[in-house]
């Protein structure tokens, strides 16, 4: 007998990698145009973003969440190695140590101190920007 659910399943198992590609490319190809729409859809609608926000603060889910988040951060130190300047954000080098960088930079590199993904590319740019 044909299961629908199990042949849609396998389909996306089959063709993950190629759905991937075309959803980087679309999001390539339409970065300007999807931050934009998405910095118009915000100011239109920041008082039912917020109230929506708040709701799902107050909820079980968002709770955890939160306590996540806080716990999440409390792990960090931050010992600033250089002084803040304006359009500039704190990059984390290590647990305990933080570098301002420009914004730009920071926001180029996808990285995760926690899993240590791609932290060797943005410190090697952050330590050359000192």
């Amino acid at each position: 007998m044909f299961n629908q659910r199990e042949y849609g399943k396998q389909w996306y198992i089959d063709n993950r990698e190629e759905l991937r590609e075309r959803r980087i490319k679309r999001y390539i190809n339409n970065k300007e145009q999807e931050l934009k729409q998405k910095k118009e859809y915000y100011i239109s609608n920041k008082e039912k973003i917020l109230e929506c926000q708040k709701r799902y603060m107050q909820t079980n889910m968002g709770k955890i969440a939160h306590k996540r988040h806080d716990a999440h951060h409390r792990q960090l130190g931050f010992t600033p190695l250089n002084k803040p300047f304006e359009d500039c954000e704190g990059h984390h080098i290590s647990e305990n140590f933080v570098i301002y960088i420009p914004k730009i930079i920071h926001k180029s590199i996808i990285h995760n101190i926690w899993n240590w993904k791609n932290m060797n590319i943005i410190n090697k740019l952050a330590i050359e920007f000192i």
